[in-house]
């Protein structure tokens, strides 16, 4: 990938040119990731990060500004890889329903396999920049899933605000599921597709 392309090239105080400084970027997200399994944001020091990555601390301060600005950039990477978990189950199901379902179960599983994001996202310590980027992700994943969903139903009904209401329902609905709950509590994860499947059925005028 051109470091240019990177989702968080903006946040990088240098950004790599060659092949093995960008792997050594990647292993200190790598790493942020792995810590963050079972460590709170702030439990975290650059020291942990340099150990992880089996890179010396100064090879961290080279890209990064800070602890923060790691986690910053690793936030990003999994935004930039959201909406392609939408695209990978968007032409299996049959009909919208089943397809809504099958969204909420495979951000689910990439809660599960990513606990960083459960941490990273529940901890409030985002900053504005990146709330910022995933609000753009949020709204280019809710014009894929309401043509989706339009293209199923056959229908033309529904606005782009209602389908960016849809999504921002699920995010809601699965944040609470993995609240207290690393693996999703299931009953949550229920009413989560329960919920999806009422508000689009309004907003297709199928109920």
């Amino acid at each position: 990938m051109n470091p240019q392309d990177l989702p968080y090239a903006a946040l990088l105080k240098r950004r790599p040119t060659q092949a093995r400084s960008a792997q050594r970027v990647e292993a200190i997200l790598d790493a942020a990731a792995e810590l963050l399994r079972d460590r709170e944001p702030e439990q975290i020091m650059v020291r942990d990060l340099a150990s992880q990555a089996s890179v010396p601390t100064g090879t961290i301060y080279q890209f990064f500004a800070d602890r923060d600005t790691v986690l910053q950039a690793l936030a990003l990477r999994f935004l930039a890889a959201m909406p392609d978990v939408l695209d990978s189950v968007l032409d299996e199901p049959t009909d919208w329903p089943r397809m809504l379902d099958a969204v909420v179960d495979a951000y689910a599983t990439m809660f599960r396999q990513h606990p960083a994001i459960r941490r990273l996202w529940l901890s409030g310590k985002l900053d504005a920049a990146t709330r910022h980027v995933e609000r753009e992700t949020d709204a280019r994943i809710a014009v894929r899933l309401g043509a989706a969903v339009q293209e199923l139903a056959q229908t033309s009904a529904g606005e782009a605000s209602q389908w960016r209401a849809l999504v921002a329902l699920i995010d809601g609905l699965l944040r609470h599921a993995f609240t207290d709950d690393a693996t999703g509590d299931e009953q949550a994860l229920a009413e989560a597709k329960r919920a999806a499947r009422a508000y689009a059925g309004d907003v297709l005028g199928t109920r």
